[in-house]
């Protein structure tokens, strides 16, 4: 982290040996990092104390008890991340939208069944037919064709394709700037990288 990286750089220059702190979680992130810094630090004669738990780094046991800890903290974090992926997962089976503005070939409407704690429903998305068919088009640009997305930004305007801002206005320093119409090499590449193409029965439902 920034700071901790600050703090070593002022130790070295003032010839210091100790660092005081309260938990390994405030300056380490994964183990890789506690494992590199420990290690340069034992290189220069400095040593790290922690007040929760009590570990006294210069020992011994203080150095395998902070490995362990990394060990199950990183594991923690891992097994975090997979939760949080499952659940988005399984909200992107359902399509339920994760925030108010639905992603480019989408619209939203009221879920009839998924709802929030205080009632009110959740937004499910719905495929909007136009923006497929051209989210289509700039994924077969990339795939098929191997065009950079200058040239599909230029493809689509030439072709007088509208672009994911035309006809709204957005407030910039509390004043309303109206979107260009045009397509970007920076509109291009976020729509072609959070690309979600509907499927044959979401976009022909049957009766």
């Amino acid at each position: 982290r920034p700071g901790v990286k600050k703090m070593l750089r002022y130790m070295k220059q003032h010839n210091i040996t100790t660092i005081l702190m309260q938990r390994p979680d405030r300056a380490f992130r994964k183990l890789i990092d506690l494992a590199l810094t420990l290690q340069e630090l034992n290189k220069a004669g400095i040593y790290f104390r922690f007040i929760e738990p009590d570990l006294d780094l210069s020992t011994p046991t203080g150095k395998i008890m902070i490995q362990l800890m990394g060990m199950f903290a990183e594991m923690e974090s891992s097994i975090r991340q997979q939760r949080q992926l499952e659940i988005i997962e399984l909200t992107r089976s359902k399509r339920i939208a994760r925030s108010q503005n639905a992603p480019y070939g989408w619209t939203t409407q009221p879920h009839p069944t998924e709802k929030y704690k205080s009632g009110r429903p959740k937004l499910m998305l719905i495929p909007a037919p136009a923006q497929q068919t051209i989210l289509k088009k700039i994924i077969a640009l990339r795939n098929d064709k191997h065009m950079s997305f200058n040239n599909i930004a230029d493809t689509l305007n030439e072709r007088g394709t509208p672009s994911p801002g035309a006809g709204k206005t957005i407030m910039r320093k509390g004043s309303p700037v109206q979107c260009s119409p045009h397509w970007s090499t920076k509109g291009a590449r976020s729509v072609y990288e959070h690309a979600d193409l509907a499927s044959e029965d979401e976009l022909n439902p049957t009766l």
